[in-house]
């Protein structure tokens, strides 16, 4: 009814509507996310959307879509979460091939303020280093981002004793901002701040306001799912990819870091 004033929700759509409150969650990562871990969400989405482990080959990296091809930020929450049934959880898989650097775009510019309560500037605080940038919107995407963000930290380890170049994670929780979102604000950090590690509190930031623009401009258009980003030390996207990682997509990250480093 909050959604459709004007009619009476059929049966199935009340379902529908069920469905899309339950994979949006709260804001963020409530306490007991600690607990719950990634392995809450490993092996497609069980729990939350019913759906099988994903199979789907499908390759439609955002960064390559034309601007018809672009999904809108404005769908809101029920066309989201069918988007996600008809994908089978994944919008897209993880890009092949880096993009090449004089076809990149730069990291939005964006304030955030990180675990510690310092102000944070991107794509500033990417420079000089190959980041792996993770984004959430909701608990349900924030669970998906440590398929990522694991094997990139191995990947790294393994990577500084060839003494090769400096890599980081920056892992961005972000919601629109709103009165009760600045009210929640205090709950949310604390709760961000028992799910993520002490040591990655300085390179995990907050972000409380306008997203629009910013989510247009890494055509990211199911804000339901985790996003990551792969940017280079001059601040240029170069890989993306969404959703729990697979092998064949970890593969593929690694391959990006390589050629980055």
């Amino acid at each position: 009814s909050l959604l459709f004033p004007s009619m009476r929700p059929s049966v199935v759509l009340r379902g529908r509507l069920r469905l899309a409150r339950s994979a949006a969650g709260g804001f963020f990562p409530s306490c007991s996310c600690a607990a719950q871990g990634v392995a809450g969400s490993k092996g497609g989405m069980p729990g939350v959307l019913g759906m099988p482990p994903v199979q789907s080959m499908r390759t439609l990296p955002l960064l390559r879509q034309s601007k018809r091809e672009r999904r809108s930020v404005d769908k809101g929450y029920f066309h989201e979460v069918m988007e996600l049934q008809k994908t089978k959880g994944k919008p897209y898989m993880a890009m092949k091939t880096v993009r090449p650097a004089d076809k990149a775009e730069t990291f939005p510019d964006l304030k955030a303020e990180n675990l510690m309560d310092h102000e944070i500037h991107l794509p500033s605080a990417l420079v000089g280093k190959v980041s792996l940038v993770a984004i959430s919107f909701k608990q349900f995407g924030f669970l998906q981002l440590d398929s990522w963000i694991q094997p990139f930290l191995d990947a790294s380890s393994a990577a500084k004793k060839d003494k090769k170049r400096v890599s980081q994670v920056i892992q961005l929780s972000m919601t629109e901002g709103g009165i009760i979102a600045n009210l929640l604000r205090g709950s949310m950090v604390s709760g961000l701040r028992e799910a993520i590690p002490v040591e990655r509190h300085p390179n995990s930031l907050v972000h409380i306001g306008k997203i629009h623009d910013f989510c247009d401009a890494l055509r990211i258009g199911n804000q339901l799912v985790g996003h990551v980003f792969l940017v280079d030390q001059k601040g240029k996207v170069r890989w993306s990819g969404c959703g729990e990682a697979e092998a064949e997509e970890l593969d593929r990250l690694r391959t990006a870091l390589g050629e980055l480093q």
